[in-house]
């Protein structure tokens, strides 16, 4: 299996896109420019997380980004990670080179939710994009409970304890020299002081990769899996409502240059399977399984505003 889906963070086949159903009206935004990004015009910018998950502050309906590739506008609007999932990788290779700027905004404050359905209505306008969904029988990882009825050490149902979302608490230690990359707010017990995404940790040993996620359904839990993984991801570990988690482990060699050259891992560390198994409870068991997969049909060069 492959392993990188864990590491580019920020950033299947579960529970599907999260679109309106064909019979339901489709949302818009009252007004929107798409255009080609300036070759010269800096990073990558967005209003928004345009990644999986619940993390988002109300804006008065405004969406705006710039220096995005098309694949990631797409991503966002089926609510997929960042890294790109495999009913992605049948679009055409320019929609991952193409850089586009969106300013768009709605009549009102909007969810989440809402904003992704409006997000896909203007791919489908300006980009003529069209799909459908399909079953298709074919080789699956499921992820099961490695204990019936047990959930691991570092993996527990959510408790409501008052606490924002929004990452506020005292800041973390230092990282451990050559921990690699991390630093978000943690709570005494070690678990992510925000909720609703995937955050990255300071580790508590050199040489290791901290994970974690507060207040997450499995479902995006699963998205998480989905990109960058040979086959896609089903859950069968029957676990409902909300969890916090924490794992930590020692990349593997495919991937030590996201921690930089000088990057050393603990010898004594567990690889990211293990730590699956042993801090979550989790495994991955291939089988073959019915799945409901996005197929694109056809996609193109916007049309003007």
């Amino acid at each position: 299996m492959h392993m990188r889906w864990w590491l580019l963070l920020m950033a299947g086949l579960v529970a599907g896109a999260q679109t309106p159903p064909a019979s339901a009206p489709k949302l818009k935004f009252d007004v929107a420019s798409v255009k080609p990004s300036d070759p010269k015009g800096g990073r990558p910018h967005s209003s928004m997380p345009l990644t999986a998950g619940e993390r988002f502050t109300p804006n008065d309906g405004l969406f705006t980004a710039t220096q995005q590739p098309l694949i990631r506008y797409i991503a966002f609007a089926f609510d997929f990670d960042a890294n790109p999932d495999p009913q992605l990788k049948t679009l055409p290779s320019w929609v991952n080179t193409e850089r586009y700027d969106i300013e768009a905004r709605a009549s009102g404050p909007v969810t989440k939710d809402q904003m992704r359905q409006m997000v896909l209505s203007l791919l489908q306008d300006r980009f003529q994009l069209t799909f459908h969904y399909e079953t298709r029988h074919a080789s699956v990882y499921e992820l099961v409970l490695a204990k019936p009825g047990k959930l691991g050490p570092q993996m527990r149902p959510h408790v409501d304890e008052g606490m924002p979302c929004d990452g506020t608490a005292p800041a973390p230690a230092p990282a451990p020299a050559g921990g690699g990359r991390g630093g978000q707010r943690a709570t005494p017990d070690g678990y992510p002081v925000g909720c609703g995404e995937l955050m990255s940790l300071t580790p508590t040993l050199p040489g290791r990769w901290r994970l974690g996620g507060r207040n997450i359904t499995m479902d995006f839990f699963m998205a998480t899996l989905r990109g960058g993984m040979e086959r896609p991801v089903v859950d069968r570990t029957g676990l409902k409502g909300r969890y916090d988690w924490v794992m930590e482990y020692v990349p593997d060699g495919s991937t030590d240059g996201q921690f930089g050259a000088n990057f050393q891992g603990d010898p004594d560390g567990p690889k990211m399977w293990t730590a699956i198994k042993e801090q979550l409870g989790l495994e991955f068991k291939p089988a073959k399984d019915d799945i409901r997969w996005l197929a694109f049909d056809h996609i193109a060069r916007p049309t003007s505003n």
